[in-house]
């Protein structure tokens, strides 16, 4: 089994408080060895900026986009890691997610190494996540039942069939059909056909922040009407919960544009995969594919 360190890249806005708790259960709950990176897309919050400088002269590196377009601000810390780091792993998270306790000598990242090296297959691994924040919350019932559905087929014993979006998961850097680790709209479509994306299925779970400021009273509306913006036009999905508590100007821009850019990143996608194919021949999509209603 590798030895090698594995960076752990975050994706952060003007997330102070959630930014600032991630790294600390990622410092208290971490055993391997780790190199933290954080992409920021362009935070003008005062505590975040303040935070992201104090990180800097911690030694922690820090790149400071100029612009927010969501996971393609991961791309220029990904090439600097690739220049940088030995790696054979990669973790890359959002910034609201608390990482695991500790389980005797096991930590949540020597477990992601294990199974990664355990299973070739696996291609893309996520913690699973902690329901409990949502629960009981009416408003929210449609995402607890979406989550209650990635839990409900196992790759392995230990493992999930299920997808991952941008909550904390291991990927190898071979992943892509692209040819290099880059993350675009829609990258879960990237993903080679004989790679299988899964969720720990025998680890505490990771929880999730990021539902708990689905709350009128913590959803600032100016950053609300900068991820509108920003998912607009990368072609992402809003959910309805934080779209009504948008300004009315960002949910119209959002519903006249979204299927505009959506078919941009979607002709991209489409040919990445004709010179794909074309360059392997016709292959034959794996398990996650095929049941995935998302496309994965």
């Amino acid at each position: 089994m590798g030895n090698q360190v594995i960076p752990i890249l975050l994706l952060s806005r003007n997330n102070y408080t959630e930014l600032s708790a991630t790294i600390d259960s990622i410092i208290n709950n971490t055993l391997f060895d780790y190199r933290l990176i954080i992409a920021d897309n362009n935070s003008d919050d005062k505590c975040t900026v303040e935070y992201l400088t104090k990180l800097s002269l911690e030694g922690i590196t820090v790149f400071r986009n100029k612009t927010n377009l969501w996971v393609l601000g991961l791309n220029k810390a990904i090439k600097w890691i690739e220049d940088n780091i030995d790696h054979e792993f990669i973790v890359v998270s959002d910034s609201d997610l608390l990482m695991p306790s500790i389980v005797g000598n096991d930590c949540w990242l020597t477990h992601l190494n294990t199974l990664m090296h355990k299973y070739p297959v696996l291609g893309k691994l996520g913690l699973s996540l902690s329901l409990d924040n949502i629960r009981n919350r009416p408003d929210l019932k449609h995402i607890y039942q979406g989550e209650m559905n990635y839990y409900e087929k196992n790759l392995f014993s230990d493992v999930y069939l299920a997808p991952v979006d941008t909550t904390t998961a291991i990927y190898r850097k071979d992943i892509f059909t692209h040819g290099k680790f880059r993350f675009y709209p829609g990258h879960g479509s990237y993903i080679k056909p004989y790679y299988h994306v899964g969720r720990v299925a025998d680890y505490e779970a990771a929880y999730h922040l990021g539902w708990d400021n689905y709350n009128a009273n913590r959803l600032v509306s100016k950053n609300i009407n900068e991820k509108i913006k920003c998912f607009t036009i990368v072609g992402g999905y809003i959910d309805k919960v934080v779209l009504k508590r948008g300004s009315l100007l960002y949910r119209l821009f959002y519903s006249s544009m979204r299927h505009v850019f959506k078919g941009f990143w979607a002709a991209r996608l489409f040919c990445v995969w004709f010179v794909y194919i074309g360059r392997n021949g016709v292959v034959n999509l794996n398990e996650i594919y095929k049941n995935s209603k998302k496309g994965y």
